[in-house]
């Protein structure tokens, strides 16, 4: 295991890069820091901060492996990683959600507008707006969603919490494929065979099939939200905080709990991320550390 102690506040974002050497992070108060996974040496990236980015939210590391998007309250930003200069800010549309953003590996984000129930899409290269995605016969406006990484489904979550699976495609208008109850929150398998549908009070989650639609797992006893919820890549794994409030590995076949972290990350876990191979987890906690553990079980 490798505990990393960083100067800054908590690690509240982390982020390998596509090909699993590095692992990306962000505390709060500080910058955006690259650490080489195998030497654990750590190089800052420019003077990319927090005020920087205005409250960032996630980062993603891009497929072509030289691109970083940095999703933030005000704007979505990409960075070269090898200089650390931005190439292309994206202010986020006026009336669109400020929480839920979609960005996809080859470069393209995606927002929730408030007013209706439409999904407005910007290519991360060129900077042009793409297609708007409409719902049309839905009236609530959008309070969570998740396209499928196959990008055939999107799953949204409506303010009434009501949860929808839509087919997506080139088309304008969205078809909707089916009623999936009540939900808070969402998260499609990096297969795209499965998705988890969370409910609140007390937090639970079932996993679907989605080539059945039928129930596989139909309560786990975890939280989920964009940062504390990951899917192993590579094997029927799941990460997410449990009842306890530990960072727990549960099945995704069965959803039975595998095993439990009990190294201290300070009063909170911050973020979870596994690497593209699926052979570690990073973690980061509120004391100023992130932990990189092998996936043992």
């Amino acid at each position: 295991m490798w505990i990393q102690r960083v100067p800054g506040g908590g690690v509240s974002i982390l982020t390998y890069s596509p090909d699993g050497r590095t692992l990306y992070t962000f505390d709060r108060g500080r910058y955006l820091v690259a650490w080489d996974i195998t030497t654990h040496e750590r190089r800052k990236l420019g003077n990319i901060g927090w005020k920087e980015l205005s409250q960032p939210q996630a980062i993603h590391a891009l497929a072509d492996g030289q691109r970083l998007v940095g999703v933030g309250r005000a704007a979505v930003v990409v960075w070269d990683i090898a200089t650390a200069k931005e190439l292309l800010r994206v202010e986020r549309p006026t009336g669109y959600s400020d929480d839920s953003v979609c960005v996809t590996p080859d470069g393209r984000v995606y927002f929730a507008n408030h007013p209706n129930p439409e999904i407005r899409g910007y290519n991360l290269t060129t900077g042009n707006a793409e297609l708007t995605r409409t719902m049309p016969g839905f009236k609530n406006q959008i309070r969570h969603f998740h396209l499928s990484p196959n990008e055939r489904s999107l799953a949204v979550v409506f303010n009434n919490f009501t949860a929808e699976l839509f087919d997506w495609n080139a088309e304008q208008e969205l078809r909707h494929s089916r009623s999936l109850g009540v939900a808070s929150n969402l998260r499609f398998s990096p297969d795209s065979r499965t998705l988890a549908i969370c409910k609140a009070a007390p937090p639970r989650t079932a996993l679907r099939d989605l080539a059945t639609h039928e129930t596989r797992v139909e309560d786990i006893r975890c939280w989920m939200t964009d940062a504390l919820f990951a899917f192993n890549p590579a094997f029927p794994l799941l990460a997410a905080l449990g009842p306890n409030k530990l960072l727990t590995l549960f099945s995704s076949e069965t959803g039975q709990p595998i095993r439990s972290l009990d190294f201290s990350l300070g009063l909170h876990v911050q973020s979870i991320v596994f690497s593209p191979d699926g052979l570690t987890c990073a973690v980061g906690g509120s004391n100023k550390q992130f932990a990189v553990f092998d996936v043992d079980v």
